[in-house]
């Protein structure tokens, strides 16, 4: 099964907005483009005052000075959105049967997720598949859609995927639910890598496609106790790297961004490592898989005081996660594998005090080889 992000999910909360042409002056066409300029401005409206709340609760945490008084503040996101919601549902029944109404239905579904109450978003994607299901923002309900399976069911979550798919245009949404569908399955072993090849096969050179494949590779590849596949790739000074070339040393594997906290929180650490272990068999290296542009990465990395290779694997496409990241189906910052001198994966998710309790007998097998 995928690995647990390490990073909370953030929703966006505030949805595309909406486009709307020129007003014509009358006729039926000149109310349908007052609805959709009335939608967009609430719309604009929410998404600021919910802004506004968001940055008040960051810098309320930020001014906190205990752990107790911390744990006073609600969490920004969920914050933020108890008290727009009202307001968003509100809004929802206003433009009901617009197109205006559809932000406001994303809304809910992508923001309610992480609420123990699910009710609301629910309803949103019954409305969304009744009424909207021709509007291309509506796969958006795919990415939430299997979180919902503790409130709909499996069955039931399954089902609407299935719904959304026969009434959605285009492979790519197409795709998205049916992915969705096998997520919230809750396959594992054979069962989910059959499901995922469906995926893979009926909708080729869609993003549904590019992520089952990942997921595909993990199940298949990825996990504990298997011999890590092969990764290549450049690094920032412009050297050529492989990570077959490394056999013999016990290797800390890690996949991060340069928007990513935790990720710089860990640098100083992770480069003391790398100095008490410089006459080890032991390799740290990195690789940077998200957006950033080389030179923010230079900077950052010489900031920070890192001393290990950095494997650039910047992402092109706008997706979160650059080509490698992607195979390896990352879903968040830091990923970090840890590898014996074998090449064999000892762990796909080792936070410092796993490797604290691992590395010294790692590195002892490794010498001892």
């Amino acid at each position: 099964m995928p690995r647990q992000s390490l990073l909370a999910i953030c929703f966006t909360l505030g949805p595309i907005a909406i486009s709307s042409g020129a007003a014509p002056q009358d006729g039926p066409s000149a109310t349908s483009d007052s609805s959709a300029e009335r939608a967009a401005a609430r719309l604009d409206e929410l998404e600021a005052e919910s802004s506004k709340i968001q940055l008040e609760l960051f810098e309320r945490y930020r001014a906190a000075k205990t752990d107790a008084e911390r744990a006073k503040i609600p969490d920004y996101n969920l914050g933020a959105w108890a008290e727009v919601k009202p307001r968003v549902v509100e809004a929802s029944a206003e433009f009901a049967g617009t197109p205006g109404a559809v932000p406001f239905l994303l809304w809910t579904v992508g923001a309610s997720v992480r609420t123990p109450h699910h009710d609301e978003a629910i309803a949103a994607m019954e409305t969304l598949l009744e009424d909207h299901a021709s509007d291309e923002r509506t796969v958006r309900v795919a990415r939430s859609l299997p979180r919902y399976t503790r409130s709909l069911g499996v069955e039931q979550a399954v089902e609407l995927a299935a719904a959304f798919e026969g009434t959605c245009p285009g492979d790519e949404a197409k795709a998205a639910f049916r992915f969705a569908g096998v997520r919230s399955q809750r396959l594992t072993g054979k069962e989910l890598a059959d499901a995922l090849t469906t995926v893979v096969e009926e909708f080729p050179r869609t993003r549904a496609a590019r992520e089952a494949a990942g997921w595909k590779f993990q199940v298949e590849r990825l996990q504990v106790g298997m011999t890590v596949p092969e990764l290549e790739g450049t690094t920032l000074d412009g050297t050529d790297f492989r990570l077959s070339d490394h056999r013999g040393k016990v290797v800390v594997l890690e996949f991060w961004a340069v928007n990513c906290g935790p990720c710089r929180e860990k640098m100083p650490a992770s480069a003391e490592r790398v100095r008490r272990l410089a006459d080890a068999p032991f390799l740290h290296v990195g690789v940077q898989s998200c957006d950033g542009a080389p030179e923010v990465v230079r900077e950052l990395t010489e900031e920070r005081g890192v001393n290990w290779p950095i494997v650039t694997d910047r992402s092109v496409d706008g997706s979160s996660f650059g080509p490698i990241g992607t195979k390896w189906n990352l879903s968040g910052w830091p990923t970090v594998f840890l590898i014996d001198h074998e090449g064999v994966i000892r762990s796909d998710w080792a936070t410092e005090e796993v490797l604290a309790k691992m590395l010294p007998e790692l590195i002892e097998r490794a010498k001892n080889r």
